[in-house]
């Protein structure tokens, strides 16, 4: 896959693990358009984006998310289905450091899935491949949610 996130210990260690590539499909999604960073590579950064699931209902997105998770290797901190919150991380290259992952599903007239991804100081992620792999996430639920 040509999403996977990218990470570079500023203090010089870099760690890549694949590439990025942006379609103009991708660009029109939701998920990309939705997209938001704040902070920066010294003070840590919060990366957010959220995507609407006509048609699908909260636990079946649930499960669905739950399932991508699981599958990209994610490391389960919290899982709650009333709740619709999901807590993940994942380790960084050459660090023994995590990277937060909290996906909160709520339903009003359509299932919402909103995605927030925290960096630590020093550790630099590129924002095409949070886009990218948001996005990637975002068709695998829609896909697979009822």
């Amino acid at each position: 896959m040509c999403f996977k996130l990218v990470s570079l210990l500023v203090v010089g260690a870099l760690g890549l693990s694949g590439c990025v590539t942006t379609s103009d499909e991708t660009k029109a999604k939701e998920c990309y358009v939705n997209f938001n960073e704040s902070g920066s590579v010294v003070t840590g950064k919060n990366y957010t984006s959220f995507f609407h699931l006509n048609g699908s209902k909260k636990e079946s997105a649930f499960q669905s998310v739950s399932k991508y998770l699981a599958s990209d290797q994610w490391y389960l901190l919290y899982s709650n289905e009333e709740e619709g919150l999901i807590k993940a991380s994942k380790q960084v290259s050459f660090t023994n450091r995590g990277t937060p992952l909290e996906i909160l599903i709520s339903s009003d007239e359509n299932t919402k899935v909103s995605i927030s991804y925290s960096t630590d100081f020093g550790i630099y992620t590129p924002s095409s491949s949070l886009q990218a792999d948001f996005c990637h996430m975002a068709d695998y639920i829609s896909t697979n949610s009822l």
